[in-house]
């Protein structure tokens, strides 16, 4: 009789257990290969040193190590693959056990991968190997960030965002930027523990978008597709949406961006210019805030008396309505305000040229009234956001 009892390597197991991870990169490095060959040929071709061309190569291997660092966070996490997530919600599946279709956090065939991207780039002096691990790190930890925000977890995300910001900071010393990476990986790697606990995840993040399930964090209620006009009469009084929640996470949100800006700033060679680039971006956040609350509030929602009638009447403004829109000029008036503000204080730009994006976005995420404080307590007409043929137009009366 056969016996099928084999000595257990760890290793050799260990190996067979991550070849899934390493397989998935192996598609990308032909890709290297005819630019290295290219970069070779024109160097022959000029007459040039062996490391005097090092644009293609430089940019090809920090692309390459930036795109299979966010491939890499992405592809194997439940929260991406709808089909993995609700197969793995029907299992006795637990945080204690090792994923099926492989791990999110980082394992030791990713340092091969890394090891040869550091092979390529050395082809070109002007690349550092630490650099290719800095790049690696910081597209890796921004793509789990992301899907873990989209878990609900936050405060572990929140943290691993101010921790990549001094990545940002001390970007031009590869070294002390690929320590901060490690950093910012191990708070990357309890927010993968902590979001995994809580598996299976919430109603709104499995099944709705992020901002549903962002809004079923702070208090809201996901709501079904009752077609009009059943959904506009849809009033949810036991699960009112918490407005301070949304307030704090804006609040968080906005200094995180500030705080990217500043570690950014570090690097900004003229003052003036990077003032100038935070004004334009701080108007550019005011136009897309203004369309998207615009968007949001008028969707459906009419106003309780046409212009041509308000002029009539002698009632241009009605406050019941018109309250939503006074963030409009709040937010524009904002960068202008801030510069003035630091010009007659004699603050450096540096220091109040990176308060300004953040304030527009928080200026333009948390000013009263809320969405849903508007819809019910505002005086609007409520109108059908979609046509007549739509399937979930229904015709009453």
């Amino acid at each position: 009789m056969r016996d099928d009892r084999r000595p257990r390597l760890p290793l050799l197991d260990a190996a067979r257990g991550h070849l899934r991870v390493t397989a998935h990169w192996a598609m990308w490095f032909p890709f290297l290969i005819p630019f290295v060959m290219l970069e070779g040929y024109v160097r022959w071709k000029l007459g040039v040193g062996r490391f005097a061309l090092p644009i293609l190569t430089g940019f090809l291997v920090g692309w390459q190590a930036a795109v299979l660092g966010a491939y890499r966070a992405i592809v194997f996490h439940p929260r991406y693959d709808t089909a993995y997530r609700d197969w793995l919600a029907q299992t006795p599946w637990t945080a204690a056990k090792p994923l099926p279709r492989g791990p999110i956090h980082l394992v030791w065939p990713d340092g091969l991968v890394v090891v040869v991207l550091i092979l390529i780039g050395l082809l070109t002096p002007d690349v550092e190997p630490m650099r290719i691990v800095s790049i690696y790190l910081l597209a890796y930890c921004a793509a789990t960030v992301s899907l873990t925000l989209a878990t609900l977890t936050f405060v572990p995300a929140y943290l691993a965002f101010f921790c990549m910001g001094f990545m940002a900071r001390f970007w031009s010393l590869p070294w002390v930027c690929g320590a901060l990476g490690l950093v910012s990986y191990l708070v990357v790697y309890w927010g993968i523990r902590s979001s995994l606990k809580s598996f299976p995840w919430s109603q709104g993040t499995e099944n709705g978008p992020l901002s549903e399930a962002v809004a079923l964090a702070l208090g809201g209620a996901k709501k079904d597709k009752l077609g009009w006009p059943y959904e506009r009469l849809l009033v949810q009084p036991a699960r009112a949406f918490d407005e301070r929640k949304l307030v704090t996470h804006s609040f968080i949100v906005c200094l995180l961006l500030g705080w990217w800006i500043s570690c950014l700033a570090a690097h900004a060679a003229d003052p003036v210019d990077f003032l100038d680039g935070m004004r334009g971006f701080g108007y550019m956040i005011a136009f897309f805030g203004s369309l998207f609350r615009l968007a949001a509030y008028v969707s459906g929602y009419a106003p309780p008396i046409s212009l041509a009638g308000r002029i009539t009447a002698r009632r241009l403004l009605v406050p019941g309505y018109d309250a939503a829109f006074l963030v409009f000029p709040l937010m524009f008036l904002a960068p202008e305000t801030v510069v003035k503000v630091g010009e007659a204080l004699g603050v450096s730009p540096m220091v109040y040229a990176p308060i300004i994006p953040p304030l527009v976005l928080f200026i333009a995420l948390a000013t009263p009234p809320g969405l849903r404080q508007w819809r019910l307590t505002g005086r609007h007409r409520m109108v059908a956001a979609i046509s007549a043929q739509d399937k979930n137009y229904v015709k009453v009366g």
